[in-house]
């Protein structure tokens, strides 16, 4: 079963440089989806978001767009979040034709996603295990563990040491130390 996300907002990370935060939703609006992408994304996201001045068919990924020839029918592919690797979403970009699939970054994808005005699919499991409950005016976010780079957890891990947190730091200590499993 496949969930339909859609683009929501992006943010800055204030006190982490070059870090930003997607934020997608479900149809319904009562689940959200974060992820983490680099300063790059924050600032083409942005750049369409602003829209009204913007000549976007010049740029590069509504060029290349333009050689895909969506159908009059339909889209000519699916975006689709697969899974998490190594604290980063991985999506991939499904040919409609033939059932061609290439991995893509997620925040890639909601880029394409936003600028061809297509739905994002993910599993249902795995929106269940990665979402939380959407908060409309909500003033902090929630993120999964195994979302977050090891840099980041190694920040937080040094954080939680300071503040005390050692349940904390235990659960950011296991999830480094799954990373290091993964590579061996």
């Amino acid at each position: 079963m496949k969930i339909k996300l859609h683009y929501k907002s992006i943010s800055e990370v204030i006190g982490v440089d070059d870090v930003g935060l997607i934020t997608l939703l479900d149809e319904y609006e009562q689940r959200q989806l974060n992820i983490v992408c680099d300063k790059f994304v924050v600032d083409q996201i942005q750049l369409r978001d602003m829209g009204q001045d913007l000549d976007s068919h010049m740029l590069l990924p509504e060029a290349l767009l333009a050689l895909l020839h969506p159908t009059e029918e339909g889209k000519a592919f699916e975006i689709f979040i697969s899974s998490v690797h190594k604290g980063e979403y991985v999506a991939e970009l499904r040919m409609e034709n033939d059932g061609h699939a290439v991995k893509l970054r997620a925040p890639d994808a909601v880029l394409l996603s936003i600028i061809t005005h297509q739905p994002i699919l993910i599993d249902e499991r795995l929106m269940n295990f990665q979402s939380v409950p959407y908060q409309q005016h909500s003033k902090s976010m929630a993120l999964p563990i195994n979302t977050l780079s090891s840099k980041m957890i190694r920040k937080s891990l040094e954080k939680a040491i300071e503040e005390e947190n050692y349940e904390l730091a235990s659960q950011l200590r296991d999830e480094l130390n799954s990373r290091k499993d993964e590579r061996s």
